[in-house]
């Protein structure tokens, strides 16, 4: 076995090898020529810079981002014979120490351009308004105040229409009831007889003649006040008291009853006549009572007559339906049977679609089909059996020996001739909401001509415009014998 030997310099090789450092076997330099002691000073001072730099690389205190400069040290020379190293100019010190461990911080977000606007924050996805009758849902949970209860059916009027006869139908055959007030069998809440108060009334004050809680044999409520239809502040009052309530607006369903005018027109004198405390109620001067005594049928009609003409200054100008005598005047009469201007005044606050308009001529004829249009309406329900069996109800009139059956000839020519106009333009507008479907799909069609009402010579109130006051000689009619 070899041994294994370790090459050792020889004399000449030594004079070629320089050492360096502590123990003979640390670090060799083989060179060709011999090296000056300058040489390998400068030599040994590079390693030395070169270690310290990487040293320095790997401190901490100069980690990237800091902004320290590296620092280099130098070693005194070996010999004082040697040339000084060249002096270097002082390092600045670090800017600030690094925080922590050696760990690459992220880097901050990018400041904004003054040019760029800023990013606005995400939007909310949009929520769906509520609709109408949501707005006027009653509202849920046992820790919610229910709001208060009114009727949903109305039957506005006409006067002397059969809006009497239609409501007691609907009460007697349906399950509803009327009012909680003391009133005429209940039907007509006091609340609508001023109609100068009407709009200072508070939804509270109509609330309290309603039931807040479930009666007995009562499904549903109804109002029916008639003189409704003709009133200009009812429409709004009803509108106001509705939305303060439980109902949804678009539940509710309104009922107009209309009237040949000049029948209706008599039989609302005789209504009086037959009730002499009515003619205090009446707000008009023709119709003031002397001892028992009331005007007679003639007189009142010239009377009031006068007094629409006086009142209605488009009557005197040749258009005689016009907006600006919407309904003659409250306080006369005659303006009850001016259906056009009363439909387009409750048009102007509730939709058309809620109102259905009934004529009393088909109520009295055909009462079967028309109750099942009226029925269909409501949302109320009967059987055929029910249906086929059904009349209407005579009530709402007295015995009466003063009623009147004829008129005269003069007064019903007269009473003619103011309401022909009123009548074409109540039959054009129905017409025209069933053709554009403006109206309620069961909205029959509805006309109104002249009166059939028999008439006589016997009784005359001369011309209709060509007389005064003082011309008038009243006649009277003894209320204690009617």
């Amino acid at each position: 076995m070899r041994e294994k030997r370790t090459a050792v310099p020889t004399n000449e090789e030594e004079d070629e090898l320089v050492s360096f450092g502590s123990g003979r076997g640390c670090c060799w330099l083989r060179s060709a020529k011999p090296y000056t002691w300058s040489q390998l000073i400068t030599l040994v001072a590079l390693l030395l810079i070169g270690g310290v730099a990487v040293a320095n690389l790997a401190s901490p205190a100069n980690a990237p981002g800091t902004g320290a400069a590296m620092q280099l040290l130098w070693l005194p020379p070996a010999s004082a014979s040697a040339a000084p190293p060249p002096t270097l100019p002082p390092q600045p010190p670090p800017l600030r120490p690094a925080p922590g461990p050696l760990l690459r911080a992220p880097p901050p977000p990018p400041s904004p351009s003054p040019l760029t606007p800023p990013t606005p924050p995400p939007r909310a996805p949009p929520t769906r308004p509520p609709s109408p009758t949501e707005l006027h849902r009653a509202p849920t949970g046992t820790n919610v105040p229910q709001r208060p209860q009114m009727p949903r059916l109305h039957v506005l009027g006409a006067m002397k229409a059969g809006s009497t006869s239609l409501y007691f139908y609907l009460v007697q055959n349906h399950q509803l009831c009327g009012s909680l007030e003391p009133s005429y069998h209940d039907k007509e809440p006091v609340i609508w007889y001023d109609d100068r108060t009407l709009l200072h009334r508070q939804p509270p004050e109509y609330f309290k003649s309603w039931p807040q809680a479930p009666r007995a044999n009562c499904a549903e409520h109804v109002d029916g006040n008639p003189v409704r239809l003709t009133s200009h502040e009812a429409p709004a009052a009803l509108h106001r008291f509705a939305t303060a309530s439980a109902l949804e607006l678009a539940s509710i369903r309104l009922l107009a009853v209309v009237r040949e005018p000049v029948a209706a027109y008599l039989s609302w004198y005789n209504h009086r006549v037959s009730e002499p405390r009515l003619w205090d109620s009446i707000p008009s001067s023709c119709a003031y009572a002397r001892q028992g005594l009331a005007p007679s049928f003639p007189f009142f009609a010239k009377c009031e007559l006068k007094a629409w003409q006086q009142e209605c200054p488009a009557w005197r100008a040749g258009t005689q339906a016009s907006t600006s005598c919407d309904y003659g005047a409250q306080s006369n009469g005659l303006g009850k049977g001016m259906y056009a201007a009363q439909i387009s005044q409750w048009g102007k606050t509730w939709p058309r679609q809620q109102l259905l308009v009934v004529g009393f001529e088909s109520l009295s004829r055909n009462f079967s089909q028309t109750i099942q249009t009226v029925l269909s309406f409501t949302g109320l329900h009967a059987d055929k059996l029910q249906l086929d069996a059904a009349r209407l109800p005579h009530v709402n009139s007295r015995p009466n020996a003063c009623k009147l059956r004829t008129i005269g000839c003069d007064s019903l020519n007269a009473l003619q001739l103011v309401f022909r106009p009123w009548n074409a333009a109540f039959n054009g507008a129905i017409a025209s909401e069933i053709e554009d479907g403006t109206a309620p799909p069961e909205q029959m069609a509805v006309q109104l001509g002249d009166s059939t009402l028999s008439c006589t010579d016997t009784a005359n109130i001369g011309p209709v415009s060509l007389y005064s006051m003082g011309e008038l000689e009243p006649r009277w009619v003894n209320l204690s014998r009617c």
